[in-house]
């Protein structure tokens, strides 16, 4: 019985010649199919680029009148104004000039915020080659300090009827009175800056003066009546139909209508948010004054590496204020 079984598991197994030969034949197999798989797969991607290629371009908003699309991105402009708003603003500003949007639109209630930061915002929407459409919103909002300044640097600028803007005269961060020298060449500074844009933007030179030196604060209808803003509005969407068609210059020094039929919102992320945490004056204080502690700490015992690690990422945040 051995024999015989033997013999017959002999038979079954393959020589070794015949078991390399089969394993080239199948190895030889698998790189002609795989071959075959990337080469179809190539093709299939091939053919839905070249469709999309081929396919016109579709939107969901209509071409404006200097073939613009008609969207514009909107961004909610609230709290603190820092730079977490600055931020915010340039990646709006990126994301419009990718996705072609022709406006964008900033929907303002704020109390107001950090004056270098409102330069710096409007030195971006005064280099813009699109423009902004800026409107204190929802109802009982308000664009109070540096939010007035915004708004008064905008290509159109309106406000929802229950709502105020002004206040700008500058302070500082702790509240204190402002040294009575410092003062005066702060507030010189900045009403000889926002006259500037006003003959830009065709607005009241007066209001201009007024919001900064006397702190003055207008409801809608009276900033309409004083000429510093272009539309009192029921609506965000009622704002954007009357500015729908009005003449804009835009850098580099052309002329533009506004055209917007639909809005894409660019919402208030993470990144915005720790930004504006950070830089806000009281925590960037207390996270200095941590961050020098943990730094002391790690000289005094050298070695612990986390104290110094953690104290020198506090620091810098804390410089962003």
């Amino acid at each position: 019985g051995f024999k015989v079984y033997f013999h017959l598991q002999s038979k079954r197994l393959p020589a070794r010649s015949d078991l390399e030969a089969t394993n080239v034949e199948c190895a030889e197999r698998s790189q002609t199919s795989a071959r075959s798989g990337r080469t179809a797969l190539i093709k299939f991607l091939c053919a839905i680029l070249t469709s999309l290629a081929l396919t016109p371009a579709q939107s969901s908003a209509d071409p404006g009148p200097d073939g613009q699309s008609g969207c514009a991105v909107s961004v909610l402009v609230s709290g603190v104004i820092g730079v977490g708003t600055q931020d915010l603003l340039a990646r709006a500003e990126k994301k419009a000039a990718a996705e072609g949007c022709g406006a964008l639109l900033l929907k303002i209630n704020t109390p107001g915020g950090s004056l270098q930061v409102a330069r710096s915002i409007v030195e971006m929407i005064l280099a813009s080659p699109r423009p902004y459409l800026c409107v204190v919103s929802p109802e009982g909002g308000h664009a109070g300090s540096a939010g007035a300044i915004l708004l008064h640097a905008c290509h159109v600028n309106g406000a929802l009827a229950t709502t105020n803007l002004g206040a700008a005269t500058p302070i500082l961060n702790s509240g204190q009175d402002v040294p009575s020298d410092l003062r005066q060449k702060i507030i010189n500074d900045t009403v000889s800056w926002l006259e500037g844009i006003s003959i830009l933007r065709g607005r009241s030179k007066d209001f201009a003066r007024q919001i900064v030196v006397d702190a003055k604060s207008v409801s809608a209808a009276e900033a309409l009546k004083m000429n510093a803003i272009d539309i009192v509005a029921t609506s965000v969407e009622d704002f954007l139909k009357q500015a729908e068609g009005r003449e804009v210059k835009v850098q580099p020094l052309t002329t533009t209508k506004i055209h917007v039929v639909s809005q894409r919102i660019f919402a208030v992320d993470a990144r915005m948010q720790i930004l504006q945490f950070v830089s806000d004056p009281e925590i960037a204080y207390l996270l200095f004054i941590g961050s020098l502690g943990l730094l002391y700490f790690e000289i005094t015992h050298p070695g612990m590496m986390v104290p110094g690690v953690v104290g020198a990422i506090g620091l810098i945040l804390s410089l962003t204020a």
